[in-house]
Parts: structure tokens; C-alpha cells; sequence
């Protein structure tokens, strides 16, 4: 989580935080159980390549083992609801943050990427094989190899120590239209 005020944190606000992150850490806020704050700031030039002083401070968390990383980052979020915006809190920052905001855009667009493929995929091999069929029974069996390529992939999940991330759903996609579109 990072604070930041270009012209400076107030010396309140260094302390707030510093107070709010132990109280975290010795489980007085129930909605942040588990998780532990520590709060780096430029303030004494710890940072030795921080070219300015007292503007910025981090708060790295670290949770419990098994958290997972949507958990992890909502949790994040309500520790920076919980220092909020009088404390100069900017948000969530990390691999972890990045990758959830990414899964969530790429989501958002995944139908109309996949809308569009299809459209395209029906318009090529209809105008180069001169068919009606031979697009549709394309899309039909790409649509059925990637049903069953994810009842696999679950399968897999469930019963063995593999894990899906949550991107894999759209690097599927892709690959059953191209190989079948490539096959068919």
C-alpha cells in the first residue's frame, strides 16, 4: 500500500501509520486479521536512492500462507480503506494487484475478443472454402474442444496439486479456435 504527498507527510501522518500498522499487526482490527504491516518510509534516507525525504511511505503486507491472490489484494485494499485518504493513501500497488486488475480487464473484453474471432473465423474459411458449412461445423467443434479442454483442466485441478490461474481461460480459448480453425 503506498502513501505518498510530493510536499511532504506530515509527521501525523507518519506516526498515524505507524500506529495503524501495529495495531494490525497485534490483531486489534478484525477485518485485518492475519495479516502483517510493515511500513517503510524515505523519511531518514533508509532508501539509500530515494532522492527525496518524507514523501512517501510503503506498507508492505504479508499474509498467511494459503491466502489466495484475490483475497490477498481485497484484503490490501481494505488496509488502505483503513489508513484512508487523510493519511495521503494512494492504493494498492504490487505483482498481485497488477495481475488481479489485468485478469479483471482482460475478462471484461474476453466476449467481444471471442465474438470477434468467431465472426472473423466464419467469414475466412467461408470465403476461401465457398461453404456455408464448413465455418459453422468449424465453430462447433472449436466450441466443443474447448468445452472439453476446460472439464479437463478442471478435472486436473481438482484431483491433483496443479493449479489453473484464472488467465488460462483466455490462452484456451485462443488455442482451440486457432489449432481447430488450423485442423479443420
Amino acid at each position: 500500500v503506498v502513501q505518498r504527498n510530493p510536499n511532504g507527510l506530515a509527521a501525523g501522518v507518519q506516526r498515524q501509520t505507524l500506529a495503524k500498522a501495529l495495531a494490525v499487526d497485534k490483531q486489534k482490527v478484525p477485518s485485518l486479521r492475519g495479516i502483517v504491516a510493515v511500513p517503510i518510509m524515505n523519511t531518514l534516507g533508509i532508501v539509500p536512492s530515494s532522492r527525496e525525504h518524507g514523501t512517501t511511505i510503503v506498507t508492505f503486507l504479508y499474509f498467511p500462507h494459503a491466502t489466495p491472490s484475490g483475497l490477498a489484494v481485497t484484503d490490501a485494499e481494505r488496509y488502505a480503506s483503513y489508513l484512508g485518504p487523510r493519511l495521503d493513501t494512494v492504493g494498492v500497488t504490487g505483482a498481485e494487484a497488477a495481475r488481479f486488475e489485468q485478469f479483471n480487464l482482460l475478462s471484461s473484453r474476453l466476449h467481444w475478443t471471442e465474438g470477434a474471432t468467431v465472426l472473423l473465423i466464419v467469414l475466412i474459411v467461408g470465403i476461401a472454402l465457398r461453404a456455408v458449412l464448413a465455418p459453422i461445423l468449424t465453430v462447433l467443434c472449436a466450441g466443443l474442444a474447448f468445452l472439453i479442454s476446460q472439464h479437463i483442466l478442471g478435472w486436473l485441478a481438482a484431483n491433483s496439486s496443479l493449479t489453473m490461474p484464472n488467465e488460462l481461460q483466455g490462452v484456451a480459448v485462443a488455442l482451440m479456435l486457432g489449432i481447430v480453425t488450423d485442423y479443420s
